[in-house]
């Protein structure tokens, strides 16, 4: 079951105005996604993704959550190993690469600001097994094939300085 969260419009601002703080700090400024967004689409879709952090925070109850520039795949998303992932697509997979951390918990946030859905969680060590990767080196994990939210708090891969 999806879960639902609503961000208000100062977590859209905020989230916007780090997304163009990343987009103009970052070392490479190039959009490595197969998507092949203008400079423009790439701050909108990168202000849904902090905005699928900052859902994510909220649902956790961290009231302080401060989202992070210039930490991308160095560090957690949110907490010490959640790596939040998104995608506007209801029923849209989560998608992770090599560059994901492999003892984070991965996150999947669907939908669009400012209805957001957490749609459910998996390990990150266990979501890349050889029979999921795709020719992009990439893996692919359906919602189906995800944890549902209301087990993460009571898992041994809780961040319990953060639950």
């Amino acid at each position: 079951m999806r879960i639902p969260v609503k961000l208000s419009v100062n977590d859209m601002i905020t989230a916007h105005q780090v997304a163009l703080v990343r987009a103009t700090s970052r070392e490479i400024k190039v959009d490595r996604s197969f998507q092949k967004l203008s400079w423009h689409e790439n701050i909108a879709r990168d202000a849904e993704a902090a905005g699928a952090e900052i859902a994510f925070a909220k649902w956790l109850g961290i009231d302080d959550f401060e989202l992070t520039v210039d930490t991308f795949k160095s560090s957690a998303d949110v907490g010490s190993h959640y790596e939040v992932k998104w995608t506007h697509w209801e029923d849209g997979s989560l998608i992770l690469t090599e560059r994901d951390r492999q003892q984070d918990i991965a996150i999947l946030v669907t939908g669009r600001a400012p209805n957001l859905y957490i749609a459910g969680w998996i390990p990150i060590s266990m979501a890349r097994p050889e029979r999921r990767r795709r020719s992009d080196n990439s893996w692919w994990v359906g919602q189906q094939d995800l944890h549902p939210m209301e087990n993460l708090r009571r898992s041994s891969h809780a961040d319990n300085t953060q639950i």
